[in-house]
């Protein structure tokens, strides 16, 4: 496969950055993942918007337009003929430091890594996943929540355990108790006919499908909250499912040893990533049309 590092193609063997780069060092530099299908990278400018955003926050020196990044993308795709992707986009703050001070001039690296992905299998949208409890707790007064850092030590070491002891993922609460997220997700669940999710301010991720799934909700009149609700709300729920840009919808039948309601994988789950599936092939059939009348490409058709 060839890796795209700071506009140059390398193979996989030969794609490196220098020891001193702040990234290595100290977990300074950021990423985003996104999911191609059939050559289509969905939600593609949310994800460079937040990357942007989240750069311009850190104060990265970084040069590059986000119709440029867009490009790098999909010209990474183009190189290892893939169409239906991993899509992960790394960017470090660079190598210049004075101890752990960061230099103004110095320039970051864009990484982008693609692989192959046809998404999970069939089984585990038809059966469902179990999920555990973290004992670690998410701080909600961080200013940190909204930046999609590499530094992601407990993420790993949590989720590590979790797979560990049979369970798909891990759910953290926060250090006030409410729900938050899960090491690589975001969490959803049904209390009667209400969809809660938690709320930015309970120290979460602001994800990309995740805000996708809350308007998707809302235009198909599902009533949605984001709430600050405890365990044993999700425990009550009717129906649990997480979500991100590479497993979309993910149903939730068990939580730590608690069954949610029959076990089964629910009705409005099963809608929601329906409709998920369906905006998918039509804003990539609208791509196709508008790509077809545009004289001029925003990027080199596969």
């Amino acid at each position: 496969m060839w890796v795209f590092i700071n506009q140059k193609f390398y193979k996989t063997e030969r794609a490196k950055i220098s020891v001193f780069d702040r990234g290595f060092l100290y977990g300074d530099a950021i990423f985003e993942t996104m999911r191609a299908y059939n050559g289509y990278i969905f939600l593609l400018r949310k994800h460079v918007e937040r990357l942007r955003k989240t750069l311009d926050f850190l104060e990265f020196n970084f040069l590059y337009k986000n119709e440029e990044i867009e490009d790098f993308i999909y010209k990474t795709l183009k190189r290892n003929k893939l169409k239906n992707a991993y899509i992960r986009v790394t960017v470090t703050r660079g190598e210049k430091s004075n101890g752990i001070l960061p230099k103004k001039n110095s320039l970051p690296n864009i990484i982008i890594i693609t692989k192959s992905f046809n998404g999970l299998d069939k089984e585990f949208y038809e059966k469902g996943v179990k999920v555990s409890i973290s004992d670690v707790k998410r701080n909600p007064y961080t200013f940190l929540y909204n930046v999609k850092s590499t530094n992601i030590l407990e993420n790993i070491i949590s989720r590590k355990k979790a797979y560990d002891k049979g369970f798909y993922e891990v759910i953290f609460l926060n250090s006030k108790g409410y729900l938050a997220e899960g090491s690589v997700s975001n969490l959803f669940f049904f209390l009667n006919d209400t969809l809660f999710t938690p709320p930015i301010s309970s120290g979460i991720l602001p994800g990309i499908t995740r805000e996708f799934v809350i308007e998707m909700a809302k235009a198909l009149k599902i009533k949605v909250e984001e709430k600050n609700k405890k365990l044993e709300d999700l425990f009550s729920a009717k129906e649990v499912f997480i979500t991100n840009s590479l497993i979309e919808i993910l149903p939730v039948v068990k939580v730590e040893e608690k069954t949610i309601a029959d076990g089964k994988v629910g009705s409005l789950t099963r809608e929601l990533l329906y409709f998920y599936r369906k905006k998918i092939e039509e804003m990539k059939e609208w791509l196709v049309l508008q790509n077809f009348y545009v004289v001029k490409l925003q990027y080199q058709k596969f």
